[in-house]
């Protein structure tokens, strides 16, 4: 049995609240994180643990989480292997999330290496400075991809597409910033990416930038997504991406 659920769980509330999830759903997508990143797990990568496991660890019914899980599904935080019924948090949990908990730690490795500098004699080297900070900065890496994570890592980190398609509508829109927050905006691209495919989130991107009222009303990922249908309307075939330069 996958057992060994995690002994706290760190809610970051403004991302909690952008992502639309409650303190129930929050607590569950991050412990089928921990559980599916567990290395001494018998299935690597996967959650396999009841849901009444789950429920019992976080004082609700079975059925509580059977619907917390089914919402987080549909809300892309989480995905399901339809033969074995494992679970696993897709990348928008660890871009919105993970990615996060990693900045603050590097902002709070950085003050707590600071204070410490301040109060030691001069010439004095401090151990947890010499191993754990100077290790944390030079040595952190992603642990699924062994990748560095740096401290701006805004436009390479994760999902090239969305990486891709986030530059694109900026440049399109000429925008030097997407309106709402990175994690909001993200979340949307990805959101489109699953509704339209990236061939027609650029295409929709394209029509957006040349139409005078469009032009004006896109200036983020969200108004995107939800004014998607309205934009593809005016394209007689959306999957061709050569009725409109873009």
């Amino acid at each position: 049995m996958q057992n060994k659920t995690p002994k706290y769980t760190t809610i970051i509330h403004k991302i909690r609240i952008e992502l639309k999830l409650s303190c129930n759903e929050y607590c569950i997508a991050d412990i089928i994180y921990s559980l599916s990143n567990n290395p001494d797990s018998k299935v690597k990568n996967w959650c396999y643990a009841s849901k009444d496991t789950i429920g019992k660890f976080l004082g609700i019914t079975e059925r509580a989480v059977h619907e917390i899980i089914k919402r987080l599904i549909e809300k892309g935080i989480i995905e399901k292997d339809e033969e074995t019924k494992y679970l696993k948090t897709t990348s928008l949990w660890y871009q919105s999330i993970i990615l996060e908990r990693i900045k603050m730690r590097n902002v709070h490795y950085e003050k707590s290496s600071a204070t410490m500098k301040k109060v030691q004699p001069q010439g004095e080297e401090s151990s947890a400075q010499e191993g754990e900070v100077s290790s944390y900065y030079n040595n952190n890496k992603d642990i699924n991809n062994n990748n560095i994570v740096s401290k701006d890592t805004t436009a390479s980190r994760g999902n090239e597409d969305i990486n891709f398609l986030i530059s694109f509508l900026k440049e399109k829109m000429n925008l030097n910033m997407l309106d709402g927050t990175i994690a909001e905006n993200r979340r949307y691209c990805w959101l489109a990416l699953q509704k339209f495919k990236k061939e027609g989130v650029e295409l929709i991107i394209g029509v957006a930038s040349q139409d005078k009222f469009w032009s004006n009303k896109i200036t983020s990922f969200k108004s995107l997504y939800y004014k998607g249908i309205q934009i593809a309307s005016s394209i007689k075939d959306i999957n061709n991406p050569k009725l409109i330069k873009i």
